[in-house]
């Protein structure tokens, strides 16, 4: 009997330890999803663009989102959702590495398309769920998964927000829509 409590506690830890770890990849991914919207202005002045090329950070990175999630969700089916997680968080951190330290717009917009390889950690991530966790806690472990990436790309706007308002010591807006973008005048 003590060597079939002391086997359930070890499962009942182990499963909680991958709610932290796949709580974690899905915050990271929500912050890096919304951290460069409030930032586009920056990045069209750093890299003297316009307001069009600027917003291909954004776009290269949710259009790649979209066509990796499914895939990468239906390679996971057949090869293993913890191997392509790995895989999928890997070409993430790769993307946010090269992004930081990006030379020019071109190859900022192509390590955001890498990052979007991160999109697959919310399929992977209910996938392992629904096989790896007791029945009665596989609904806690989605719910959990899904309700952090919300305030996570809420303080991933506010944050970059702030901090590119700031960097500058103006803020900076983009304007009528995605068409142009102009500094915001002071009233002094």
């Amino acid at each position: 009997m003590p060597e079939k409590a002391e086997a359930h506690e070890r499962h009942r830890r182990a499963w909680q330890a991958t709610l932290v770890l796949l709580t974690t990849a899905g915050i990271a991914f929500a912050l890096m999803q919304t951290l460069v919207i409030p930032a586009l202005p920056f990045f069209q002045r750093e890299f003297s663009t316009t307001a069009n090329g600027a917003t291909w950070i954004a776009t290269g990175f949710l259009l790649s989102s979209s066509v990796l999630t499914p895939l990468l969700g239906k390679l996971g089916d057949t090869y293993g959702k913890k191997r392509l997680l790995w895989l999928s968080l890997t070409v993430f951190g790769l993307g946010s590495l090269g992004a930081a330290l990006a030379w020019s717009l071109g190859a900022l917009i192509a390590f955001r398309v890498l990052q979007g390889a991160g999109a697959a950690v919310f399929p992977l991530s209910f996938g392992i769920i629904r096989d790896e966790f007791p029945p009665d806690k596989v609904g806690l472990g989605i719910g959990t998964v899904s309700s952090a990436s919300a305030p996570a790309g809420e303080s991933g706007s506010s944050s970059a927000g702030s901090s590119s308002s700031t960097s500058t010591g103006t803020g900076s807006s983009l304007s009528e829509g995605s068409r142009s973008c102009s500094p915001r005048r002071s009233s002094r």
